[in-house]
């Protein structure tokens, strides 16, 4: 993760000087975490009440000629782990699609979301979706507690800077 603070000198008519700090965040997935999140999302594929959230909802076969207007984002597990598995390239750097173990939650949580917004509660698809999502949160907790510990770090830090660029600026 790279913590950027940028400080902008803003000039005033009257003879005061502000500094606006602004946060910049980068971040790519860890060797570590980029591999820890492939094996959690290749754990939930493997799982019996996966097969229906495997791959794209085939819509247009299955006559549901609504699910474009009732799901906004359409997101399945074949997706995720294909955004996951992206080549080292020449270098041996691996840059998935996601630059948090946050952002692969927020689309598993996408998956069952869509499911149980789709279908009515209660119905075997509902279900099977809700039983996905218990085993994706407790797959991917230690992931998803340790990428908003370092944001949370980050945040931190940036205020801190924010902070002391600010007395700075006061006793100048």
């Amino acid at each position: 993760m790279t913590l950027t603070l940028t400080l902008t000198l803003i000039l005033t008519p009257t003879p005061t000087l502000t500094l606006a700090p602004t946060l910049t965040l980068t971040s790519h997935l860890s060797p570590c975490t980029l591999t820890c999140c492939k094996a959690a999302v290749q754990q939930l594929i493997k799982m019996k009440q996966a097969e229906i959230f495997r791959e794209p909802v085939d819509w247009e076969a299955l006559g549901l000629t609504d699910y474009l207007t009732v799901i906004a984002t359409p997101m399945d597990l074949g997706t995720i782990g294909a955004r996951l598995d992206v080549p080292a390239d020449s270098a041996g750097v691996t840059t998935a699609s996601y630059a948090s173990a946050l952002e692969v939650a927020a689309d598993l949580g996408l998956v069952w979301a869509n499911a149980q917004l789709y279908n009515q509660e209660g119905s075997w698809v509902w279900k099977e979706a809700e039983k996905m999502k218990a085993a994706a949160e407790k797959r991917m907790a230690p992931l998803v507690a340790a990428a908003q510990a370092r944001l949370d770090a980050a945040a931190a830090a940036a205020a801190a800077a924010a902070e002391q660029a600010r007395l700075g600026a006061a006793t100048a």
